[in-house]
């Protein structure tokens, strides 16, 4: 067990990186697995969403979400960067970027370029290029609010057609 921090044990097993957390460090708080670079949390993954935190709140536009998910489909396919060719599903992020307004620019994000370099064991590494990102999480959003327009209109219907 290798620990950078007395209140933040970390182990080290295979390619694997544990975090340990808790008032004796007794439970498996996080991994990040160096063989597929999963990060698994072992008991919940949370994001800061305080009112405290947040200024100029407004409802996200229904309109918009409706126009992300009429515009953007989910595809399959295989990663080049990774040894496993199984096939995925998940989003192209620039399909996401061309459609999502400005103000939801959030949900792109990415990775800086690194140049070419040197390594600490003398080891030329090459230079990777910039690489767009994308924050499924924040997704269930407009998921959220193009869900709410459908149910507001499935009410409307079973109301109207009710005896």
């Amino acid at each position: 067990t290798l620990s950078l921090h007395a209140s933040l044990p970390i182990c080290i097993t295979g390619d694997s990186l544990e975090f340990y957390s808790g008032s004796s460090q007794a439970y498996k708080a996080m991994t990040l697995q160096g063989a597929d670079g999963h990060v698994i949390t072992h008991v919940a993954l949370h994001n800061y969403s305080d009112a405290a935190l947040k200024d100029g709140v407004a409802p996200a536009s229904t309109d918009a979400a409706i126009g992300v998910l009429k515009a953007v489909e989910a595809k399959v396919y295989r990663r080049t960067d990774l040894p496993d060719p199984a096939l995925r599903l998940g989003f192209l992020a620039q399909d996401l970027q061309a459609s999502l307004p400005a103000e939801w620019a959030n949900v792109v994000g990415s990775t800086g370029a690194v140049d070419e370099h040197v390594d600490d064991q003398g080891n030329t590494v090459p230079a990777t290029p910039s690489r767009l990102t994308l924050d499924y999480a924040r997704l269930v959003c407009c998921l959220w609010q193009a869900n709410r327009s459908m149910l507001a209109r499935i009410e409307a219907l079973e109301a109207a057609a009710a005896p």
